[in-house]
């Protein structure tokens, strides 16, 4: 029943009419808002959300502590590209050097927020409309409805932040599949005093599996569902010109079942999984600009079942190492980039471990106001269910790139390349190629008007070209 990991089709099912209520609240509240009617309130369009429309080739790849986290919280507020995040999916759970891929929630926006007691909470809300239209023959047109919140504490000393949303889609025609997804983060920093602080993380992400995902199974008309608990604290210190850091962190992976085109049921709960995580990191600030590290990190991964369906052993043990280099030039250049070594040891004998070189980094360069430009790598050690095969190595490079046409209006261009190398037996590489492009037009520091356009081909030598196409437009709210 495994799919051969060459699939590229959605088929899971509709979400209902929640999505309608969902604009329908969406533009009552726009009528009742005082604000937008101050049309000639137009902010610098540097600060308005973005993101391209609806593909999964475009949603985020951000975690705690991956280095996409690490720049966004430690060096920048917020970026002004999101990266994209491998294959356009979160499973299954694979280990990097640098931590766990994950989607999470939005970044902090510009807009007032309203302040509640200590803390200060940023809504957003958007309704779309959009055409996808697939190789496969599966087009559809649907609506979607996209709800954030960014809850953050307006402490002297500490910090409670608390990040979230969900995406509801409808098909308004056509037979392709929705995508329905939530999550909620939340992270407390607390300052121990001095150089010290402490971290503790808490977070829930759902979603249905993809059809693209090497584990998918062939002729499903909905995919599993899967659910995800994480937990975890980290410490870190500095002595003098050198940082250190130490963070532990667990992940539970609960599937469900997936649904097939005859209408039966097949349970999925034999991939239920925990992994637990440590990692540690050693910095030296050679200079104000340039800071060297090291970083290590080992993961266990348990399932529930110690041999799956197709007879074999699938725990495993994950180790990284890897070295680089942080960069701070102001506003022109800052991020990080890592080169490493990677390993994934499977218990069974009869699956050969994966061991790969690694390379990740986040580099943000502005070459002048108002252009911002993200080069970005990701390496990601991807597990298997699939008879003989151990799993297999992602390897993405993207560029995102925003530029301010003028006061109100913010236009984006991003692209990247996906290279996925099967270990176990003969299979082809794969390589997925993905470009979007998008404007954003702000009536307001509240309402903006969004246009978007993404691509995205699937080739694999011996299988035809898998392309899908997303136009969409829509509108978002915030507060």
């Amino acid at each position: 029943m495994r799919a051969h990991p060459i699939r590229a089709e959605e088929r899971s099912a509709p979400i209902g009419r929640r999505s309608s209520l969902l604009a329908a609240l969406l533009l009552s509240t726009m009528l009742a808002w005082p604000a937008w009617a101050q049309v000639s309130d137009t902010p610098d369009a540097a600060t308005a959300l973005g993101g391209p429309l609806t593909t999964e080739a475009a949603d985020a790849v951000t975690d705690d502590p991956t280095i996409e986290a690490l720049i966004a919280e430690e060096l920048r507020p917020s970026q002004p590209a999101e990266p994209v995040r491998i294959d356009g999916r979160q499973n299954p759970r694979a280990e990097t050097v640098g931590g766990q891929l994950r989607r999470r929630g939005p970044e902090p926006t510009e807009a007032d927020g309203i302040r509640l007691g200590t803390f200060v909470l940023r809504p957003s809300l958007s309704q779309r409309i959009v055409s996808e239209q697939q190789s496969s023959g599966d087009d559809r047109v649907f609506t979607q409805t996209d709800g954030r919140f960014d809850l953050r504490s307006d402490w002297s000393r500490h910090q409670l932040s608390v990040i979230g949303g969900g995406v509801f889609q409808e098909n308004l025609s056509g037979r392709g599949a929705t995508d329905p997804s939530a999550e909620i983060d939340a992270v407390l920093r607390l300052d121990l005093g001095g150089p010290t602080t402490a971290t503790l993380r808490a977070g829930y992400d759902f979603e249905r599996e993809d059809d693209t995902d090497p584990n998918a199974l062939i002729g499903a008309d909905t995919q599993a569902s899967i659910h995800e608990f994480s937990a975890g604290a980290g410490i870190a210190r500095e002595f003098g010109l050198i940082r250190g850091s130490v963070d532990v962190d667990a992940v539970r992976s609960l599937y469900g079942s997936a649904r097939l085109a005859d209408g039966s049921n097949v349970a999925l709960d034999d991939r239920d999984q925990t992994s637990f995580s440590l990692r540690s990191r050693l910095a030296y600030a050679a200079s104000a600009i340039l800071s060297p590290f090291i970083e290590s990190q080992v993961t266990r991964t348990e399932f529930d079942e110690e041999i799956d369906r197709s007879g074999f052993e699938r725990s495993a043990t994950t180790y990284g190492l890897r070295t680089g280099l942080e960069i701070d030039l102001g506003e022109k250049w800052f991020g990080e980039i890592a080169a490493g070594y990677a390993m994934r040891d499977v218990d069974d004998a009869r699956l050969a471990s994966i061991d790969t070189f690694t390379l990740d980094g986040l580099l943000n360069w502005s070459p002048k106001r108002g252009t911002d430009v993200q080069f970005g790598a990701l390496t990601e050690i991807e597990s298997s269910t699939t008879a003989d095969l151990s799993g297999s190595v992602a390897q993405r490079f993207y560029i995102n790139l925003t530029h301010v046409v003028r006061d109100n209006l913010l236009a984006r261009l991003g692209g990247g390349l996906t290279l996925r190398d099967y270990y176990g037996f003969d299979i082809a590489d794969q390589y997925i190629y993905d470009a979007s492009a998008g404007l954003v037009w702000s009536l307001n520091r509240h309402l903006d008007v969004e246009a978007d356009i993404a691509y995205e081909r699937t080739t694999q030598s011996g299988t035809a070209d898998y392309d899908t196409v997303t136009i969409g437009a829509g509108l978002t709210l915030r507060r």
